[in-house]
């Protein structure tokens, strides 16, 4: 054998061992788990509300639907070839297929999810500058989203010509689409979560409140760096080599769905935080009278017999010479450290007790 057969024969060897599909279900399950967990956290806010689900909500429900078939279909496109090089793609037709059928769904999820945040905001801000404004975004990013879909499904005539080389085809360049429509989706996340910054900050609420409530709007954020992310990511997939250049785009296609289904769910979660933080408050005053009560007992354990803890040196009469002293009787109630601790003095005259009244007992 040559040194140059030789060479070959590592490189190929070097390549089939190449994969990125552990990466790639690695990314695709966590993600999956963000958007269920949220989706699922806002759903038990409004049951502790006891409201019905609004239509922001069968959007986000919706979404989630087409987000759990993006993960099962891309699972199922790494037999076919995804995250392998394209000389061990196992079926190019299927995997040219299901990759058009991805951008098809990831179009209408970004779609449902921006649709659910601005239905969300005409209810929480009811008014004429929020609704003429939520119409021309829901416009835009409709009109946007039908232009990709189109694009993703027709960008070779034949389609057939996408899996098959040797077919006379007619195609566009769909990396210039997919990279406007990313630049749109980027601007129009931004304008959302801008949109409700000035009826906030004109609530009769405090300062401290309304900065709480500007920073629960801004997570939103997160999704706006990973749309910025994604785009630059689209430039990197090639045809020639599908299999293996697709699988970026892929993950933070991915990603931007489940983060956007987050970042619509988190200002609904306000009453399960309104729970947990009642509920640790209880705890924490739970924890605080045990340590009292424990306190107190342990220093009555350590009280000598006819003395009380509660008076440096015990109750003793004021008169030295006098054989009376205080002893304890029939107890009433006084404060030591939050508990109520039952206390009353009796005195003794020549063998005989009586109460702070006189009666002898």
């Amino acid at each position: 054998m040559s040194q140059s057969e030789n060479i070959t024969a590592q490189e190929v060897a070097k390549l089939e061992m190449a994969s990125e599909v552990p990466k790639l279900i690695g990314a695709l399950v966590t993600c999956l788990c963000i958007a269920w967990l949220a989706v699922i956290l806002r759903i038990v806010s409004r049951r502790m509300k006891r409201t019905a689900l609004k239509i922001d909500d069968c959007l986000l429900i919706t979404s989630l639907a087409f987000t759990t078939a993006m993960f099962g279909l891309n699972l199922g496109l790494t037999h076919d070839g995804l995250g392998r090089h394209k000389a061990f793609t196992k079926d190019a037709k299927l995997l040219a297929l299901g990759a058009m059928t991805v951008e098809v769904l990831y179009g209408m999820n970004i779609l449902l999810i921006k649709l659910s945040w601005l239905f969300l905001l005409r209810r929480i801000f009811p008014g004429k500058y929020i609704l003429c404004l939520t119409w021309a975004i829901g416009s835009l990013v409709t009109a946007y989203t039908i232009v990709q879909i189109v694009c993703a499904v027709f960008q070779c005539v034949p389609i057939r010509a996408l899996w098959n080389s040797q077919v006379p085809d007619r195609c566009i360049n769909v990396e210039i689409v997919f990279v406007l429509c990313g630049s749109l989706n980027v601007a129009t996340d931004v304008a959302i979560l801008c949109l409700p910054m000035p009826q906030l900050w004109n609530l009769k609420v405090s300062n401290t409140r309304k900065i709480q409530l500007t920073f629960m709007f801004l997570l939103g954020g997160l999704v706006c760096i990973i749309s910025a992310i994604r785009v630059p990511q689209l430039r990197k997939s090639s045809q020639t080599d599908a299999g293996w250049t697709f699988v970026s785009g892929v993950e933070w296609s991915f990603a931007e769905c489940c983060v956007a289904t987050l970042s619509a769910c988190l200002p609904t979660m306000r009453p399960l935080y309104n729970w947990m933080r009642h509920r640790k408050g209880q705890e924490n005053a739970s924890e605080n009278l045990r340590r009292q009560r424990t306190y107190f007992l342990h220093s009555r354990q350590k009280a000598k017999p006819g003395t009380f803890p509660e008076l440096e040196g015990g109750f003793r009469g004021s008169d030295s010479t006098s054989n009376d002293t205080w002893a304890p009787n029939q107890r009433t109630k006084d404060s030591y450290g939050g508990v109520s601790i039952p206390i009353e003095l009796g005195s003794k005259h020549g063998g005989r007790v009586t109460n702070s009244s006189g009666a002898s007992t």
